[in-house]
């Protein structure tokens, strides 16, 4: 389960950069991968170039002290001509030490600031995935994890008032 922060009402990605506290990365590691080969391409022709969706989200936990775990998880599902052609899942995480504890933005610097320091390696991994698999390789478009954070943020308010319709 996310960590929960005080102050986790307010929008981590419209928060003043000065309040954002420092990151200092200790490690970086994969926790999980897969890549489904649905229809390997083979059979599909060489001219058949995969079209597909990316889903991209970001947790954390706090270890211990200064010391919190930021999960990136990332989903493509491609197909071609309509039909499955792979699924590739990716658990990128990072340890990360947070200096200046008493900054205000917490949740800026973890929800944002660190998952894109993730990025390029878990992007590098999907790209490998799918190369080995027989496709052409996949090149993810750089992500604009305040966004990501403002969908989480919407999505966790949207939660909150169903649960109190459903309470009433």
């Amino acid at each position: 389960m996310p960590q929960q922060l005080a102050g986790a009402d307010r929008d981590p990605s419209a928060e003043s950069p000065e309040s954002t506290p420092n990151l200092v990365l200790r490690s970086q590691y994969l926790k999980d991968l897969s890549f489904e080969n649905l229809a390997p391409p083979a059979g599909m022709g060489r001219a058949a170039t995969p079209r597909g969706e990316a889903s991209i989200d970001v947790d954390f936990d706090h270890l211990d002290g200064g010391l919190y775990e930021v999960r990136l998880r990332i989903k493509v599902e491609a197909t071609v001509d309509g039909r499955g052609a792979y699924v590739v899942e990716a658990l990128y995480a990072g340890q990360f030490e947070v200096r200046e504890p008493g900054a205000t933005n917490l949740q800026r610097a973890l929800l944002v600031k660190a998952p894109s320091l993730l990025f390029p390696f878990a992007r590098a991994l999907i790209y490998a995935m799918t190369l080995e698999g027989g496709y052409p390789a996949l090149m993810i478009n750089p992500v604009d994890f305040r966004t990501v954070a403002r969908a989480r943020k919407r999505a966790a308010r949207a939660l909150n008032e169903a649960g109190a319709k459903s309470d009433s």
